[in-house]
């Protein structure tokens, strides 16, 4: 567990910090300085990041949708880099070598990560093209002119498009044209023929997924669909599906197990009833994907004083291994279809009255069984096995990998109020929580989808073993690219 202190109010988390330095730098301050600054950092993610929220997630959830167009930057990063390395391979494109990367002068490098990500940032977010010329712009500044510059706007420019076209036929269905579309593309859309057991309004077999009905707005709700998944047919970039991933079947959501069944439901609504404010707003820091992980990647690299290179390394690392480790479970969570406990607790006690979370602001109440939800919003996919574990434990064991500690010792600060389930209400005061170390955050992660209510426990136990072989084997595969092999 992480260790808990109420602290004054002090800055918020270093991924908000670096948003506003490089917004005020952009917009009111001198140039940015690519000869010392780390584009990826100061420049493209604080861009994207905003377009993100706007296009594809409210709240950081949506992780099949967000990692495919994570990963793509990132790729585009790691090819772009390769020029610059004695020995790396790209995975897509083929580039002649130059110049190597001198430590003491990130230009170049700044400048060819930032033209790639706006070749798949143009592809991906057209309507936002003059955020991502911008972004080239303020990197390249005033050295337009300079050669080396030009050389590596054409690196990062071919990279980019060797990097799009070289996933865009990977299985995830990115244009939308599969299943005889071409004329009215569907993008991310299903063509794999998957039908849930139960609607909205019926339970056939409560052993099974439920689509959840969501609120919309004022008087608007609709019906879940199973978001992508085709998710767990895409190519992946290490060589998983010959890797030793053991996982059981859940045999206590079976209903014919009945005491089982029931165990795991009652478990489920005492956590409920328990629900502390500290487990909350971790419950929420981790349903955000846009900051647990990545910024737990930069804080360590910081900390590690990595240079740019090593940067993106790292980070196209643990990358690699939360699009693998997604690609895993949404097989899996296909292959199961297993129910969510929103649905065994309603199926189990109907009308009865049962103790839990009565809603934003409301506390522990006793309710109709009938009427209760998870504290987070219900994922839009089957419950086994739960993807927030099995993330955050790939993109652990990559990082201890690459890091080549277990320790991380980052301070994550809360505003008083700043929950988006309970707004202005949770946490009471400024919060801050320590992760001492890699273990600790994946734990931590696993935990929240049981105390939010969004998961069995079997879903986040049984994940560890074949979660972190996932992680190693992107660790492995990416340190074979850089090492040439």
């Amino acid at each position: 567990m992480p260790r808990l202190q109420m602290t004054p109010y002090g800055p918020l988390w270093v991924a908000v910090f670096l948003m506003f330095c490089a917004r005020a730098e952009a917009q009111d301050g001198p140039q940015y300085d690519p000869v010392n600054g780390n584009a990826a950092i100061h420049v493209i993610i604080p861009n994207v990041n905003p377009v993100f929220f706007e296009e594809v997630t409210e709240h950081g959830g949506d992780p099949s949708i967000l990692i495919r167009y994570t990963t793509l930057i990132v790729n585009s990063w790691f090819d772009a880099a390769a020029p610059y390395h004695p020995t790396a391979e790209a995975v897509f494109s083929d580039q002649s070598k130059v110049a190597p990367y001198d430590s003491k002068d990130n230009t170049a490098l700044n400048v060819a990560i930032t033209a790639a990500s706006k070749v798949i940032l143009d592809q991906c977010f057209p309507t936002h093209a003059a955020t991502w010329a911008a972004m080239l712009d303020l990197v390249v500044g005033e050295q337009a002119g300079n050669a080396a510059v030009q050389e590596a706007i054409a690196i990062g420019t071919e990279a980019g498009e060797e990097v799009w076209y070289g996933r865009l036929n990977d299985g995830m269905n990115h244009e939308g044209t599969k299943g005889n579309r071409e004329s009215m593309p569907l993008p991310f859309a299903d063509y794999t023929g998957y039908e849930p057991v139960n609607t909205a309004f019926k339970v056939n077999d409560p052993s099974h997924w439920q689509p959840a009905i969501e609120r919309m707005g004022t008087g608007k709700y609709r019906s879940q669909l199973f978001v992508t998944p085709q998710y767990g047919q895409v190519f992946p970039y290490t060589d998983l599906w010959s890797l030793d991933l053991p996982l059981p079947t859940p045999e206590k959501s079976n209903i014919e197990n009945r005491d089982d069944y029931e165990a795991q439901a009652k478990e489920v609504l005492n956590k409920s009833a328990d629900l502390t404010e500290m487990q909350k707003i971790l419950s929420e820091f981790f349903e955000n994907k846009l900051y647990s992980l990545p910024v737990s990647a930069v804080v360590a690299s910081l900390k590690k004083g990595n240079n740019l290179m090593e940067f993106i390394h790292m980070y196209f690392a643990q990358e690699v291994a939360i699009f693998d480790a997604g690609i895993w479970v949404w097989a899996k969570k296909k292959e199961f279809d297993a129910v969510r406990p929103f649905t065994a607790i309603a199926h189990l006690y109907g009308d009865r009255p049962i103790k839990a979370w009565g809603g934003p602001g409301k506390g522990t109440v006793r309710m109709p069984a009938s009427n209760w939800t998870s504290y987070l919003p219900v994922g839009d996919h089957p419950e086994y096995p739960s993807g927030s574990a099995c993330l955050c434990r790939a993109h652990s064991s990559v990082m201890q990998d690459f890091m080549g500690t277990n320790e991380l010792g980052w301070d994550v600060q809360f505003e008083a109020g700043s929950s988006f389930v309970e707004p202005g209400i949770t946490p009471a005061e400024n919060m801050a929580l320590r992760f001492e170390t890699w273990d600790d955050f994946a734990d931590v992660c696993g935990s929240t989808g049981l105390w939010s209510g969004v998961h069995f426990e079997a879903s986040v136990t049984n994940i560890k073993a074949p979660c972190t072989t996932i992680g190693l084997a992107a660790a492995a595969y990416v340190r074979g690219l850089i090492s040439g092999n």
